[in-house]
């Protein structure tokens, strides 16, 4: 929270809240159902997913995209009210493949610190 209140370079800071080997779908579907998301995300609110793949056997940013929402979907179902919305500001997850290692990472900021 500090770093968010008091950063003159910061655009936005998330937070790692996960990370490992995925060189399938499956792994990332895995490692993403590892984070307890209602932590992260209240009834009501829109997760939107970002994704970006560098030098990965998964390169298909669309369908990494879908796996992550189907895998985030499952776990906050039972909660109900949960919806994705991929121009939301709610909840902001960013999914990183490098080298076939994944890391998740969540926006603790909510929009870009210069917007506010």
């Amino acid at each position: 929270m500090q770093i968010n209140l008091r950063s003159r370079i910061a655009n936005k800071v998330y937070v790692q809240v996960a990370c490992g080997p995925c060189a399938d779908f499956d792994a990332l579907f895995a490692l993403i159902q590892t984070v307890d998301w209602t932590q992260y995300v209240s009834v009501g609110q829109a997760v939107a997913i970002n994704v970006h793949t560098n030098k990965s056997q998964l390169t298909s940013e669309r369908t990494l995209q879908s796996i992550s929402n189907k895998a985030i979907y499952q776990q906050l179902n039972p909660v109900g009210g949960w919806r994705i919305d991929r121009q939301a500001e709610d909840v902001e997850v960013f999914v990183m493949l490098a080298n076939d290692q994944a890391t998740i990472f969540i926006n603790s900021s909510g929009r870009a610190l210069y917007q506010r």
